[in-house]
């Protein structure tokens, strides 16, 4: 009941557990023959409230961390898309330029010049798709900042992680050699 209501009033309260609480009680433990048999308890109960709570906040991370993966991935995914959407323009341009040239000069007949000058003129025009270009080079580099970001930010993540896994493996170590 105890270790409930401690670990529910750090929540309402936002508060984080830290490993120097945890650390606190463990210190307590080194007097369990000082201690009465209701302060063993309350002791051993704070410290499996603070395991819990730092294992509570070590799930949250992982969450976290696999929601940064697959923002990552998400962006990437973006990114390749925007490439490949510039390649097909670029292609487009060719394509429609070595088009406009084959015709006018295959055709020597005007009408059949003027329905391709007007079919070609109903395109968007090279400063309009080089715009548009330049505009997806933009997003490019934001995506790619985005993500650099978020790589940085998932490096930061693992690191914690491993610090707090490393941390909880030794005080576990620390207070399975007191018990």
């Amino acid at each position: 009941m105890f270790r409930e209501e401690t670990i529910l009033k750090r929540l309402v309260q936002k508060e984080k557990p830290t490993f120097r609480a945890l650390a606190q009680n463990c210190l307590k433990l080194s007097f369990w023959e000082t201690l009465s048999e209701d302060q063993r308890t309350q002791v051993l109960q704070e410290v499996s409230a603070d395991i819990e709570a730092l294992s509570l906040q070590l799930t949250q991370q992982r969450l976290s961390y696999k929601a940064n993966v697959e923002d990552l991935e998400n962006l990437q995914t973006t990114e390749t898309s925007l490439q490949k959407q510039i390649l097909d323009i670029q292609a487009q341009i060719e394509n429609l330029i070595s088009e406009f040239n084959c015709e006018k000069s295959q055709r020597a007949n005007f009408l059949e010049y003027e329905e391709k000058a007007a079919q070609v003129n109903k395109l968007p025009t090279t400063q309009e798709l080089q715009q548009d270009i330049e505009t997806i080079d933009l997003e490019i580099q934001q995506v790619q900042e985005s993500i650099k970001h978020k790589q940085f930010k998932l490096g930061q993540i693992q690191n914690m992680t491993h610090v707090m896994v490393s941390s909880l493996h030794q005080l576990l170590d620390l207070s399975n050699t007191h018990f």
